[in-house]
């Protein structure tokens, strides 16, 4: 299946070397778009001789949500994945998402699962924090979510361009969940395997983040009532 894989990045000078070999596994029909938000390490350097792959840079850093809206508007196949550039992820479970999309005849939204099993890892005020977030998600819209925070996520194009989004932060993988939720889309969660890192690695989610993404929340909430 022919696809579009979406990878918003910023100050991933240690990260993208690897992710760049790791992407020479992805189907050579893909069509690969990296989107440098801003950043002000070597990352741009580092992409200057990436080859086979569509680079959008961003002036300045505008946060994850407006990469993601801008590697959307250069998507030319079907399907959309998106993915995280910090390795958190791995591109090897592409594969999983594109199975289960399939056997839904390509009518639905995948969605990967990182807490799950030896996933887990040790405690982090970050994982404690999606956890809580991901609560007040489901007690909000009546669902009954794993992981919407998930940087995993495949879908139609069609159907992620209908959301016209907004967000310019990590609030975007809110307003994604919740537009499938409003829209009352079929949505698998599968599990995928997860490379925890922290601040000192290079996370770029912070706590205040998390009044972005619970505003994100109740903004949405109130205009579907």
């Amino acid at each position: 299946m022919q696809y579009s894989l979406i990878i918003p990045i910023y100050n991933e000078e240690n990260t993208l070397p690897q992710l760049l070999d790791d992407l020479q596994s992805v189907d050579q029909d893909a069509q690969i778009i990296i989107i440098d938000d801003g950043s002000i390490d070597a990352t741009d350097t580092i992409l200057k001789n990436a080859s086979g792959i569509d680079i959008m840079t961003l002036e300045n850093n505008q946060g994850k949500g407006a990469a993601i809206r801008a590697g959307l508007e250069k998507v030319e196949k079907d399907l959309v994945i998106i993915m995280d550039g910090d390795l958190e992820v791995c591109v090897d479970d592409i594969p999983t998402l594109l199975q289960h999309f399939e056997e839904n005849n390509n009518s639905t939204a995948v969605v990967g699962v990182r807490w799950t099993g030896d996933q887990k890892g040790p405690f982090s005020i970050n994982g404690l924090g999606n956890k809580f977030l991901n609560a007040c998600f489901n007690s909000l819209f009546s669902t009954s979510f794993t992981d919407i925070f998930c940087c995993f996520k495949a879908m139609p194009t069609d159907l992620i361009r209908s959301f016209e989004l907004k967000s310019l932060g990590f609030g975007i993988e809110t307003e994604i969940m919740a537009h499938i939720t409003a829209k009352n889309i079929p949505c698998q969660e599968v599990n995928i395997r997860y490379n925890r890192r922290d601040s000192k690695q290079g996370k770029k989610l912070q706590i205040y983040d998390g009044w972005d993404i619970l505003f994100t929340m109740l903004k949405f909430k109130w205009k579907t009532k």
